[in-house]
């Protein structure tokens, strides 16, 4: 579940500081939080979905007066593509078991998926290296 700290900061990145404004849902930004790793990937995504949202709306002209959503669709898109740079520069890839300590703390880990193989898993038990053949006594 998304937290209410981290769909205000998501709201307040792509509507310009308020968050109350746009067309998106609580759910639809909790949404965008709950499956990005950070803020601002789930911002950039959200902002595309503004700008999607704003393309289904057709331009009207009423006398004087014009709707156009060109510029806010291209706006939220380039808004998009700058925060997900900025998301991507803050996501980190995770070698896990690297030192003693990180591989004793995931093997104690209770909730841990066991690992799928291990050393020594393909080896042939009917083979060592004390046979006649690898001792050089045939």
């Amino acid at each position: 579940m998304a937290s209410t700290a981290d769909a205000d900061t998501v709201r307040r990145l792509i509507y310009g500081g308020s968050t109350r404004t746009g067309t998106l849902s609580t759910a639809d930004v909790n949404w965008f939080v709950d499956n990005n790793p950070n803020v601002r990937l789930a911002a950039s995504e959200a902002a595309m979905a503004e700008a999607t949202l704003l393309a289904s709306k057709p331009s009207r002209t009423v006398g004087d007066i014009s709707i156009d959503y060109t510029g806010a669709i291209n706006n939220y898109r380039s808004m998009s593509a700058d925060l997900r740079k900025s998301g991507l520069r803050s996501v980190k890839p995770y070698a896990g078991g690297l030192t003693r300590s990180s591989k004793d703390t995931e093997r104690d880990d209770s909730d841990r998926v066991p690992p799928a193989f291990a050393v020594g898993q393909f080896d042939n038990p009917r083979s060592s290296s004390t046979d006649a053949y690898w001792s050089g006594q045939q």
